[in-house]
């Protein structure tokens, strides 16, 4: 993004990791980061594969469908790791869906939560 660093209060992503190779949503998450203030809100909206068994098999069914070829690696990798590694510290997680979405709300490393 051409926008100076600490530019926003709030910085959103929506139903859109999924379709990224790991770099790209690396380096997505890491421009959310620098754009967002180091107090700002940095708000996650997408898949989450659900607990139980039977959902979880007929949900990833269903997606693969109509899902890019990133999809799957989305879907097995873990979020929550790459969000550390970029340094964003999510304080809210809020299922949506059935649990086959979530919300996550988070502060860059520097942020203080509210």
């Amino acid at each position: 993004m051409s926008y100076e660093d600490d530019r926003f209060d709030v910085s959103c992503i929506s139903v859109a990791l999924h379709d990224m190779p790991r770099s790209i949503r690396e380096s997505v998450l890491r421009e959310m980061k620098s754009v967002t203030k180091g107090n700002g809100i940095i708000v996650i909206v997408d898949y989450s594969v659900p607990a139980r068994d039977l959902l979880n098999s007929l949900f990833l069914r269903v997606a693969r469908l109509g899902e890019t070829r990133y999809f799957p690696e989305f879907i097995q990798s873990d979020l929550t790791e790459l969000l550390e590694k970029v340094e964003i510290r999510i304080i809210v997680e809020v299922p949506i869906l059935a649990g086959l979405g979530r919300i996550l709300k988070g502060f860059t490393k520097e942020g203080v939560a509210k």
